[in-house]
């Protein structure tokens, strides 16, 4: 049988515990011949068939439960478990049996006039809880799993319940099991009585340690413990004379854990005995004392709390009473109406703002609801709805504003102007998506932010770099808690216009994560047909948009979407020449470091000899370092047979490119040479790679050699660890092919750009300028160019153009006689 249906009843006082009421009670029922116990004649809704065993006498009323005192001595009892505590003599222990089977054992029991039964605690008592619906348990069958010492118990009442029936055990002595006889249906043990050790009662140290229980037992009744009512009638019928039931009431009275517990039970030395039973008292006194602390804490704050609340529910009246001060709800919606008096609401915008504030007036202002409507209500009155600030349109005070905050960029400033020109002869500068396109730190954040100076606009920036939240551009939903609007909304609010000058900075490195893509949302924001009824999820009201100057950066336009960048005009900003930093450094940056450090010219002076040194070799945009960064790109000072020095364009500026090439081996069994390359190029570069190949061993076999054909070819495009790619190096590798084949060095400080075609044409390529500016940096004196970009380059500066020799080339043709020296 397993006995883990034998559920033990909560230890509920006062019936439910210790002995001194219980027994009193029992007494007083048993005395009057009660049949049925309290619990049935307290509720009669709840009245059940009870049996109570109690032997009558010959000749009348039944003897009371406290005088029914079995003789010591071994018997064979029935064990029962108890999971929660142990149970001590004098005390009334009631148990709820649900098991089927155990229920007939008890059942037969009373049928066959047997009622004692030995209570002990199973040791995992306190370590596990034991539900009332649990199926699967360890078997507590084995008899080890009870500690040996309990109590001898008399049922005396039985009474069924829905599920099982109910107990009511009357412990008498303690008695310890030695021998196990059976183990179903229930576990059958054979016991015997402990015996008490003989001790004087009238001892100095009893008494001592019995009148100290007693004056803590006091204690606890003072400080209104759990057990008030049990403490009140233990020191009302408490005989301090007997030590033994007072050391086992006063355990009985502590909340301590069951194994502390069953060490009180299990002692058979009174002095001890007594002694655990004091320590456990103290403790309960100490938990009493620190509960007491925390409920007066808790009572303390509350009550300040409640005061506090109460004085301004009355402050706020008085003080409306008095017309001092508007009720919280009205201040705030006569605030809302205040802010909207100078702005032109749409009717859709108007409607809405009238039933949230409608909505607010029935809200208590104690419900999450009101915020929610307050915080909504408070966006949509800030938003300036149809207040625009004035265009300046003047192009003289617009050129002022650009060559005050940046020198050169005449071709960035001449766009920028000739689209505010067109701007002030339309009348409005509505509709138009600038792109700002280069390298870091050629001053595009700086140039958005002298346009909106120009115009007399507000201007606000952000980035958007690394953005993946698609609810950054077009907010939350107003469902989720913390929810905002989007950037663009932020933004109005803050400028407090509808026609500021919007940045959004780094457009080329926005991310795509699973919340959506936040380029595919800027379509419809940066789309002059549709931003003028923007709806946030937030507001979700219509936003007009189309004032707004929207103003983008960008490093490169390959990252950027084709559909997001056709709605854009760009305008490219390429690297500065030293001239060009020059000028920055002497009307710029020394006059702004001395106004930082308060150095003078007498205490600060630096030579021009010293800022070419500085940026030549420290730094390539403004601003000053340490330690050189920068070194020439030149790998030869004299360039050798097979090497050629190219032009490429980078998201950083222009950079020197060279081509290397060597024969690895020859081919004796006949087969045609070949090309390997090397250096991490790009699929478009190995393509041109094989395009100069093959030009070049066409035009070498015209002139009757056959190097390439007889060897095979290693080209190689320094530094490997950089990745490369476009079509702009093919008359470069042409170049280094044949410089390799024919044995001759190619023209020293000459470089080249331009794409080859398998027929030898020299066709176009970009970032002319950026290239230019590298050619100079590293010394360079001639520059091959394709004639298709002969424009680009008489659009250059001429201080950018000054000290180069440019060669335009329409094939191959024309550039050969010019990378060979006569």
């Amino acid at each position: 049988m397993n006995l883990t249906r034998y559920i033990q009843a909560p230890w509920r006082p006062p019936f439910r515990s210790p002995g001194v009421e219980g027994v009193l009670r029992f007494e007083r029922w048993c005395s009057a011949g009660s049949v049925s116990g309290p619990d049935e004649s307290s509720n009669g809704n709840d009245r059940e068939t009870s049996t109570e065993i109690v032997p009558s006498k010959q000749g009348g009323g039944s003897t009371p439960v406290s005088q029914r005192k079995p003789k010591p001595g071994p018997a064979e009892l029935f064990a029962v478990p108890l999971f929660r505590r142990p149970s001590f003599p004098g005390v009334i222990a009631p148990i709820v049996v649900r098991e089927e089977a155990a229920c007939r054992a008890f059942v037969e029991m009373r049928d066959a006039g047997r009622s004692q039964c030995g209570l002990f605690l199973h040791k995992d008592a306190g370590l596990q809880t034991f539900a009332l619906n649990e199926e699967d348990h360890n078997s507590y069958q084995d008899p080890e799993q009870l500690h040996r010492t309990g109590v001898l118990a008399e049922i005396v009442r039985l009474a069924p319940r829905q599920k099982g029936v109910e107990l009511i055990f009357v412990c008498h002595h303690r008695i310890r099991w030695t021998e196990v006889l059976e183990k179903s249906p229930l576990l059958l043990v054979r016991t015997e009585p402990v015996l008490e050790e003989p001790v004087d009662i009238h001892a100095q140290q009893v008494r001592a340690y019995s009148l100290e229980i007693v004056q803590t037992l006091k204690e606890l009744l003072q400080l209104g413990s759990f057990y008030k009512e049990q403490l009140e009638l233990l020191l009302e019928s408490i005989d301090i004379n007997n030590p033994f039931h007072l050391a086992d009431l006063g355990a009985c009275l502590t909340t301590a854990n069951p194994q502390s517990l069953q060490e009180v039970l299990e002692e058979t030395q009174l002095v001890e005995r007594l002694s655990k039973t004091l320590t456990l008292v103290k403790a309960e006194l100490e938990t009493v004392k620190v509960q007491r602390k925390i409920n007066k804490e808790i009572e303390e704050s509350v009550s300040k709390a409640q005061r506090k609340f109460f004085l301004t529910e009355q402050l706020k009246n008085i003080k409306k009473e008095l017309g001092l001060e508007k009720d919280e709800k009205e201040d705030l919606i006569a605030r809302f109406r205040a802010r909207l008096s100078a702005k032109q609401l749409s009717e859709r915008v108007s409607t809405v703002i009238e039933d949230e504030i409608q909505k607010l007036t029935s809200l208590e202002p104690t419900s999450s609801e009101y915020n929610v409507t307050r915080d909504y209500l408070n966006w949509l009155t800030q938003v300036p709805w149809g207040v625009l600030s004035e265009d300046n349109l003047d192009i003289s005070r617009a050129q002022t504003c650009l060559d005050e905050d940046h020198f050169g960029l005449s071709d960035v400033k001449e766009r920028i102007l000739e689209f505010i020109a067109v701007g002030a002869t339309r009348g409005s500068l509505r509709g138009k998506i600038l792109l700002l396109s280069g390298p870091p730190g050629v001053g595009k954040t700086s140039l958005g932010r002298s346009i909106a100076r120009a115009l007399g606009r507000q201007f606000f920036r952000f980035s958007v770099g690394g953005l993946g939240d698609v609810a950054e551009m077009k907010g939350h939903r107003r469902t989720y808690v913390g929810a905002m609007p989007g950037k663009l909304v932020q933004a109005l609010k803050t400028c407090q216009v509808s026609n500021p000058v919007l940045m959004i900075d780094e457009i080329d490195k926005m991310g795509r994560g699973h919340t959506g893509d936040p380029a595919s949302a800027l379509l419809e924001i940066l789309d002059s047909e549709q931003n003028d009824a923007f709806v946030d999820h937030y507001l979700d009201v219509p936003v007009d948009l189309s004032h707004v100057l929207f103003i983008c950066t960008a490093n490169v336009t390959d990252a950027i979407p084709a559909p997001l960048l056709d709605r854009m005009e760009i305008i490219r900003l390429s690297g500065y020449v030293v001239e060009e930093k020059l000028a920055i450094a002497k009307s710029y940056l020394i006059p702004e470091v001395r106004k930082e450090t308060a150095m003078g010219e007498k205490v600060l002076a630096i030579n021009e000899p010293a800022l070419q040194t500085l940026i030549q070799d420290y730094c390539r945009e403004p601003e000053f370092a340490g330690k050189p960064s920068f070194l020439r790109q030149r790998l030869y000072a004299e360039t050798p047979p097979g090497i050629a020095t190219g032009l490429a364009w980078t998201a950083a500026g222009g950079v020197a490119l060279y081509v290397e090439s060597v024969f690895v081996s020859s081919n004796k069994d006949g087969k045609l040479g070949s090309l390997r390359v090397t250096g991490q190029l790009g699929d478009v570069m190995k393509e041109s790679a094989e395009i100069a190949f093959s030009y070049s061993r066409n035009y070498l076999r015209k002139q009757g050699s056959s190097a390439l054909d007889s060897s095979t070819t290693h080209l190689h495009v320094p530094e490997g660890a950089t990745p490369k790619d476009g079509p702009s190096a093919g008359i470069t590798i042409v170049s280094s092919l044949l410089s390799l084949a024919l044995d001759r060095p190619l023209r020293q400080n000459l470089a080249m750009t331009g794409e080859i075609t398998l027929t030898g044409k020299v066709l176009g390529v970009g970032g002319i300028r950026e290239k230019i500016i590298a050619a100079k940096r590293e010394g360079l004196k001639l520059v091959i160019l394709p004639t298709s970009n002969q424009k680009d380059w008489e659009e250059l500066p001429e201080y950018v153009r000054a000290g180069l020799t440019v060669q335009f080339c329409e094939s191959y043709e024309e550039v050969l006689p010019l990378v060979f020296e006569k």
